[in-house]
């Protein structure tokens, strides 16, 4: 019994390294990897039909997830455009600008700004605010 226990163990860490390298590295065969990982590919295929899976289940699943987090990081970023631009005479003086501020809002932006005079954070927070409100509605 604690040798089964130990090859479903095995099974199992094997096809979650498999499903680490394929999102990593890229297409590998099952084959392969049971090969390379010391393995039997065949226990590791009953192993997984007796857990539902099948190597195209795996890889759309993978595809899935990495389509996911592409579309994510597509919207990570949103422009904001001032409908009245800051004039050059309303910008400050050098020795008045702020560095380094960092702003976290409760949806969980965080918003970083290395170098602006007050008016302008301020302004940008408060549309950013808005056009947050707007988005989410």
């Amino acid at each position: 019994m604690a040798n089964k226990e130990t090859a479903i163990d095995r099974y199992t860490q094997t096809m979650r390294s498999y499903r680490k390298h394929l999102a990593e590295k890229g297409s590998i065969t099952l084959i392969a990897y049971c090969r390379i990982k010391h393995v039997h590919y065949k226990g590791m295929l009953k192993w997984m039909s007796h857990n539902n899976l099948t190597v195209k289940s795996v890889k759309s699943d993978l595809s899935a997830n990495k389509l996911a987090k592409e579309r994510q990081t597509e919207n990570a970023f949103l422009r904001i455009t001032p409908q009245n631009p800051i004039s050059s005479t309303q910008v400050t003086a050098e020795n008045s600008l702020l560095q380094g501020v960092s702003f976290t809002f409760s949806d969980g932006t965080i918003l970083r700004i290395d170098k602006g005079n007050p008016e302008a954070i301020v302004l940008l927070v408060v549309m950013y605010k808005k056009e947050a409100a707007l988005c989410l509605g």
